[in-house]
């Protein structure tokens, strides 16, 4: 079709008054009043129009005139054209609308006066339906409203509106004004934006109702995200130019609509339930017995019902994302659903044990109705978490009639009253008996176990009953269903414009939205909207979206702001979850899990801003914003949200699961389907907690607000573990946000959002307020915790240092603002601690708005976080800071290698933070580390890594030198400060002094000199504790000797140090000696106390034990450091000073050493070992020569054990040696024994006695001695053995001791020095074979004889029996003494055949008197006494001759003993009889011995233990003498 241009003459200016006038008649004609009747209405209809008047046609042509940029004559015509047009228009149907209503309310006699348009109906038809006029106005008007001069502007935008409300179509206006803002690639798309923000704010004023231009005004919307910055400019001064002039309402308006849509109807999980229409049938083989097929679903009387058919289905052919129930909640409707499709209904759903009666209370509405999520106040408590029938029970309030369902009406009876009575009353006192709550300081997350959701059926034949419910998890309460799909990209890009205006000008819009109310003029289709909103609310509820409202269901939204909808629609959008819906595709569940993303961001944008505003406005405002999140459920839902989404985390392992768990599962796949937790999850729980962190800060400002002319009142903050929502409680205070934060945190599968979570916790510090201690307690414990088992837990995957980092930080801050003072901690600039080096994890905006808000931490800390709770929370924090140090060596041992196996990244940096984290609280709360410490020095216990690791840790931290160390250990030594964690027996100043003596052995020199003077100070405390303290105090001088620190001190120093030694070891002296008898004047014997003086002295006898533990330690203490130490500290010419000390040393020591009885033992044993140390150094000698010799002729000397005696090795070489004099002395009192005419013993016994105590005295100190030591005195000893032997008469015992002396000197003497001396060994054993020979050889006349020949030696055995058991011989074989003698000629008769040829030269050329060298001819015997003449015998040894006595008597053959070459045969201390001599003889007198002995390769061969060694031990054994008493 042609386009015809229509154009004004040049002098058409000089016809505009007249075409105005002329408009003007038309106008005054069509107003003319007419009296109207029936018969004249056909005239007025106007009839068929087949051409327009020319009038018309004229006036039409004037209003498409194109307007001029030379001229205005066009537009004034134009505008007096359309104006003329549309006010006939208006007239046309006023008149039409006047005769309609005369017809329906009008008499056949009435007349009906009208005005009697010039324009007919079928004309105004004509020139909309069949012309394109109206778009073709709309064009030159918008054309003109850019064109024209401002003048004209207010009559193009009244006429626009004008023309939209006459047109049939707004569209066709619409579209004009919208498709020219779509242009937006030509150079003036900027203009026509800012012509279509000029038709906004004109038509803002304009008198009666307004039409909206929806389309243009998303469009202009959408020009914030244009690609010209200048459109985007524009677009965001209209916002702000709507916003500052009233027009939020208009602005908003078409966008609220949008999110009420219809089709985003919602039922609440609360209020869904699932009947089964008929019984299903018993299950079968391979099928699940819940798998029956939905034909219907219908919703009436609040229940939602599903239809199934008895048919079954094959569970092969579900997929498995139909696993979760269909919904739908329209109200006596019926959803058109394939037959073919097919829902399974979970296995684990749990049956309602209540469900077979006629009336039951529906168990799963936790409150008294969904109105606990919404705007009704009413509420009643939910139950505890662990109550009984899986943990879902009914509401406390019965009469809340959406908490009752019915049956269907067919099915209803009457139930006996006191049936639902009882049911009622039992499971109310379920509730009650199982909410008691229990009460401790930290919140332990294993009490707070969510509900099990085990089936409570019991067989599966129970499974054919008719109804069914659903189960719900307590956490879940708060979700939603969806009826049918929504359009996710429709409700994405809505509230994606939403957050744009709000991002445009974020204050001034959230302030409009808080005061701008639904029933304001701004908002032209405010009825609609609180329709909507009222018809929400009751599908929520499962009354239908549909369905009629009741009369008062709108009157509490008219009073609502903008604020409240908006919340209101962002919180029904982060509730709300897909079941399985027909038809609904997998882009649709992750569309919606966009939509709930957007939710919480739109939600955080508004109560970030609001925070500001609330600030900087009044009390009353507050109150407000305060009254709004409490109809909302803000908080409510935040934390369900927030729970529930660490919950499904925390059970994606686990088997058990509800119905909420099945649909939560089923919003979470990803596309491949996978069951696993998605990234969208992680997703939402981010932006969650930016929402939670600004409704915590949200909370404050107004609780400041609230309580600003007075202090706020005390909260009793409840540690509960009942997992409920507590109005009067603030969000942080909540048991189920701290539920949340400790159970995300525990689990390692969160690793990559633990940093949120601790973010969140740190930026909320300032705002714990009573929680404080609780929460900061909690949290702090569970990331160390973390943080130690992390080495241990990563086997399979590996760790980013940036993770440890991120925690350490956490941990760091937690402290930070808990221990230390804002001027202290150096990071006081905000109310986020942080470590300088330790950038913030918070948002840039969050800070801004703390900083903004709050003002600096002086502020918070004084409305927030009292003095008073901060202190409550730094002494909690500071008595588990034992914890805190395990877990932090436990991580840096795991980091000793540079390259740790589960660390991905530098353990440098880390090691460096874990020192950033521990220096503050070392410098400023030293006593309470350095008594931390201790604790986890004495729990890590004697393992040496761990304990190391301790010391290398604390001797990292630069800013705790050695001074501040020993400064603030003797702080802890004097006052303990409370920590936790040491177990009973344990004492603080122990574990520290332990630590301390250890923690010296690494430092440096310098330090350790530098420190002397705090040091001093430190042991002088020490001196007046109890041990072992004491003891640990010279442990660490001794420490600090040792070191080389003396080297650098002065005279003065030295001098202090010496004096501090001698005070601490007699000290410790004094300890030792506390089980002496107190001694008589002038120091007289003292003597050990006995058990039966300590019981009457001490109350209880566990006082005993300690105080002989004590004298125990404090002697091994001083024999392990004492003698060093004094040789260190003492120069040589200042020897002579140490005697005082030991002299009061040897005083608490020596009673010790001569007490020899079985209690007194471990005494003697650290006695020995403090002399045996002392012995060492050549200037202790003068303080204990006397009392060791005295010791070493004490007649009860040997009686000790092994240990003992090696201590006294020790000490009686160093006797021996030190001196040359002292040898002799020995020598010479063993001669001096019988040599006088005038014995000073009473008898001979008791000189034999001494005689042979003497010998083995003598050989105890050849033993001790070295190779060839005293070969000088050999010819002196053998002369003091030979007189020994030529007393008369010998005794046994001094034979004996006599033989020892042989073996000790065959040991300790070359060969070459004991040539001379075998003459008398090989006599000697000769003497005494013989003697045994003879003695197995006596006939019985003889016996009398040789008992009255032996009476003479020995009468004090005379008396027994003739003959003894076993063997039959004489008495003399039985006598202990003459016993031992036979033993000791044998074993030294062993020692020669054992030891090498080499080492005994001597002994070969007497062997054969002694060890056969070859078999016994036996058969040549026989031969030669069966001949003629006398026969020459060859020579019996006597081992041989006596063996075989042995067995004549024994009455049979002893088999020899194993032979190992080079180790002698006989070990054994003593022997009861000559039997046990027996195998022996048996085994030498075998031809073996030359293969024993000669064979052997020399000493020291390879793979052969030296027999020197064996022979020495088997000495020293032989030594040593029973203990008595």
């Amino acid at each position: 079709m042609k386009q015809m241009v229509v154009t004004l003459r040049k002098e058409s200016s000089d016809f505009c008054e007249a075409f105005s006038a002329a408009c003007s008649c038309l106008l005054e004609l069509s107003s003319m009043p007419k009296y109207n009747t029936d018969s004249c209405e056909e005239l007025l209809d106007g009839g068929s129009v087949e051409q327009l008047p020319d009038w018309l046609l004229g006036l039409l042509i004037c209003c498409v005139l194109p307007p001029s940029t030379s001229s205005t004559t066009p537009t004034t015509v134009q505008l007096a054209a359309v104006s003329t047009l549309v006010e006939l228009s208006s007239m046309l149907n006023s008149v039409t609308a006047a005769r309609s209503k005369s017809r329906r309310t009008g008499g056949p006699e009435s007349v009906l006066v009208t005005m009697e348009p010039l324009l007919t109906a079928d004309q105004l038809d004509v020139v909309t339906s069949q012309t394109g006029s109206v778009q073709k106005i709309a064009e030159t008007l918008w054309t003109s409203l850019g064109i024209a001069p401002p003048s004209f502007h207010l009559r193009c935008v009244t006429l626009l509106h004008r023309l939209l409300s006459l047109a049939p179509n707004p569209r066709q206006v619409e579209s004009v004004v919208a498709s020219s803002l779509a242009m937006s690639t030509s150079s003036s798309s900027v203009s026509v934006y800012q012509r279509f923000a000029q038709l906004w704010h004109l038509s803002r004023d304009l008198p009666g109702t307004r039409q909206t231009l929806d389309l243009c005004l998303l469009k202009m919307v959408a020009g914030l995200r244009a690609d010209k910055g200048a459109v985007r400019a524009h677009s965001m001064r209209w916002v702000e130019q709507c916003l500052a002039r009233g027009d939020t309402g208009r602005l908003l308006e078409p966008l609220l609509l949008a999110l009420l849509d219809p089709a985003s109807a919602r039922v609440s999980v609360l209020h869904a339930s699932i009947r089964q229409s008929q019984p299903t049938p018993l299950p079968t083989p391979g099928n699940s017995p819940r798998m029956p097929k939905i034909f219907a679903i219908s919703s009436t009387d609040n229940n939602v019902i599903f239809h199934m058919s008895n048919t079954d289905c094959d569970p092969s052919r579900l997929s498995p994302r139909r696993k979760v129930q269909i919904l739908s909640n329209y109200k006596g409707s019926l959803s058109t659903l394939p037959p073919s499709v097919t829902v399974e209904q979970p296995t684990t759903h749990t049956r309602f044990p209540y469900a077979d009666l006629s009336m039951w209370i529906n168990p799963f509405a936790l409150v008294s109705s969904e109105s606990e999520f919404n705007h009704d106040p009413s509420s009643t408590p939910e139950p505890p978490q662990d109550s009984p029938v899986s943990s879902t029970t009914p509401s406390s309030t019965p009469s809340s009639t959406p908490s009752l369902a019915s049956t269907p009406r067919n099915a209803r009876k009457s139930a006996p009253p006191h049936t639902s009575h009882c049911i009622v009353s039992s499971l109310l006192s379920d509730i009650i008996s199982q909410a008691v709550d229990t009460s401790c300081f930290m919140l332990d997350l294993e009490q707070l176990t969510f509900p099990s959701l085990a089936s409570t059926l019991g067989d599966e034949d129970r499974v054919e009953s008719s109804t069914t419910s659903i189960m719900v998890h307590p956490l879940h309460s708060h979700l939603l269903l969806y009826c049918r799909p929504v359009d996710s990209r429709a409700v994405l890009h809505t509230l994606q414009a939403l957050q744009d205006i709000l991002n445009v000008h974020p204050r001034m819009a959230v302030s409009s939205l808080a005061t701008t109310s639904l029933s304001s003029p701004s908002l032209p289709r405010s009825p609609q909207l609180v329709q909507l909103l009222a018809r929400h609310r009751q599908s929520v509820f499962g009354k239908g979206f549909s369905s009629v409202l009741p009369k008062d269901s709108t009157s509490s939204y008219r009073s609502s702001m903008l604020l409240e909808v908006m919340v209101s629609i962002c919180l029904y959008y982060i509730r709300s979850y897909y079941p399985s819906l027909p038809g609904l595709t997998q882009e649709e569940v992750l569309g919606n899990r966009e939509i709930q993303l957007a939710g919480v961001t739109t939600l955080t944008k508004v109560l970030s801003e609001l925070v500001i505003i609330v600030k900087e406005n009044g009390k009353a405002f507050s109150l407000y914003i305060l009254d709004l999140l409490t109809r909302c459920k803000l908080q409510k839902v935040v934390l369900h949200s927030l729970l529930s989404g660490v919950h499904s985390r925390a059970n994606t392992t686990t088997g058990e699961s509800g119905f909420t768990e099945e649909l939560l599962k089923f919003n979470d796949t990803e596309g491949d389907g996978v069951q696993d937790i998605s990234a969208n999850t992680e997703a939402f729980q981010v932006e969650l907690l930016k929402l939670v962190l600004n409704l915590v800060m949200l909370e404050e400002v107004i609780s400041m607000k609230k309580y600003e002319e007075g202090g706020r009142p005390k909260v009793a903050l409840t540690h509960s573990t009942l997992m409920k929502y507590q109005a009067e409680l603030p969000f942080c205070s909540q048991p189920m946000f701290l539920a949340a934060v400790l159970a995300a945190l525990r689990q390692p599968h969160m690793k990559d959002l633990h940093q949120h979570w601790t973010g969140l916790v740190v930026t909320c510090l300032p705002f714990l307020g009573p929680a404080l201690t609780q929460v900061v307690t909690a949290v702090a414990s569970q990331v160390w915790t973390s943080l130690e088992q992390l080495p241990a837990g990563t086997e399979q995957e590996s760790v980013p240092s940036d993770y440890v980092l991120t925690q350490l930080e956490c941990l760091g801050q937690l402290l930070s603002f808990c221990l230390l003072d804002p001027v202290q901690s150096g990071v006081s600039n905000s109310p986020i601690p942080c470590f300088p080096s330790s950038p913030s994890h918070s948002q840039p905006s969050v800070m801004a708005n703390l900083l903004h808000v709050f003002g600096g931490p002086t502020s918070v800390h004084k409305q927030s976080v009292t003095a008073e709770q901060l202190a409550t929370a730094r002494r909690s924090l500071l008595s588990t800071c034992p914890r805190l140090l395990v877990s932090l060596a436990t991580l840096w041992s795991s980091l000793a290698s540079s390259t740790p196996s589960w660390l991905v990244g530098s353990s440098k940096a880390v090691k460096s933070t874990i020192l950033e984290l521990l220096s503050p609280l070392a410098t400023v709360h030293s006593s309470h580390f350095l008594a931390a410490v201790a604790v986890a020095w004495a729990e890590v216990g004697p393992e040496e890594s761990s304990q190391a690791t301790l010391v290398e840790l604390v001797s990292s931290i630069k800013m705790f030198p050695t001074s501040t160390i020993i400064a603030t250990l003797r702080q802890v030594v004097k006052s303990p400060p409370p920590v936790s964690g040491l177990t009973k027996g344990q004492s603080l100043d122990v574990s520290a002094l332990q630590f301390f003596s250890s923690y010296l052995s690494s430092s440096q020199v310098g330090q350790l000199a530098e420190s002397w003077a705090s040091l001093r100070d430190l042991l002088r405390d020490c001196c007046s504790l109890s041990p072992p303290s004491t003891f640990l105090a010279l442990s660490i001088l001794h420490q600090f000797v040792m070191r080389g620190a003396t080297s650098q001190l002065e005279k003065k120093e030295i001098k202090e140090l010496q004096e501090m030694a001698t005070k601490l070891v007699e000290t410790i002296a004094g300890i030792a000696g506390s089980r002496l008898e107190a001694g008589t004047w002038l120091r007289g014997s003292r003597s050990v106390k006995t058990e039966s003086a300590d019981s009457c002295e001490a109350t209880d006898t566990a006082d005993v034990g300690t105080a002989a533990a004590h004298a125990t330690a404090a002697l091994t203490v001083l024999g392990s450091l004492l003698a060093t130490l004094l040789d260190i500290i003492y120069q040589s010419e200042e020897k002579d000073k140490v005697l005082p000390l030991l002299t009061t040393v040897m005083y608490n020591l020596v009673p010790y050493l001569r007490t020899h009885t079985t209690s007194n033992l471990p005494l003697l044993r650290a006695g020995s070992g403090l002399l045996a140390s002392l012995s060492e150094y050549q200037f202790t000698r003068r303080a204990w020569k006397k009392e060791g010799m005295e010791l070493l002729l004490d007649p009860s000397f040997f009686m000790l054990d092994h240990e003992t005696l090696k201590s006294w090795r020790t000490t009686t070489d160093n006797l021996m040696t030190h001196d040359n004099t002292t040898f002799k002395e020995l020598l010479t009192r063993i001669a001096s024994l019988g040599q006088s005419n005038i014995s000073i013993f009473s008898s001979k016994e008791l000189e034999q006695e001494q005689r042979a105590l003497l010998l083995k005295r003598l050989a105890w100190v050849i033993f001790c001695s070295d190779i060839d030591q005293y070969q000088r005195q050999m010819p002196d000893i053998t002369d003091r053995l030979s007189e020994c032997l030529r007393t008369v008469p010998v005794s046994p015992s001094v034979q004996a001791a006599v033989f020892l002396c042989f073996r000790v000197i065959l040991l300790r003497m070359s060969a070459v020095h004991v040539t001379f001396l075998w003459p008398l060994i090989i006599t000697e054993m000769v003497i005494v074979f013989s003697s045994m020979e003879h003695e197995l050889n006596m006939e019985t006349p003889e016996f009398s004889a040789h008992v009255a020949r032996l009476s003479q030696l020995d009468s004090s055995w005379v008396a027994a029996t003739a003959a003894g058991p076993g063997l039959g011989l004489q008495n003399t074989t039985n006598s202990p003494t003459w016993l031992g003698l036979y033993l000791g000629v044998c074993k030294l008769l062993d020692q020669a055949a054992a030891l090498p040829a080499e080492l005994l030269p001597q002994f070969q050329m007497y062997r054969w008197a002694f060890v056969r060298e070859g078999e016994v001819q036996v058969t040549a015997d026989n031969n030669n006494q069966a001949g003629s003449g006398p026969v020459q015998q060859d020579f019996v040894p006597h081992v041989a001759r006596i063996s075989k006595l042995m067995e004549s008597r024994l009455g049979r053959v002893v088999p020899p003993r194993p032979i190992v070459a080079g180790e002698p045969l006989l070990t054994m201390r003593n022997i009861s009889s000559l039997g046990d001599l027996a195998p022996w003889f048996s085994t030498l007198s075998l031809a073996l011995t030359r293969q024993q002995t000669r064979s052997m390769p020399s000493v020291g061969g390879i793979n052969q233990r030296s027999p020197v060694a064996t022979i020495e031990r088997i000495i020293e054994l032989d030594f040593l003498e029973e203990v008595t008493g």
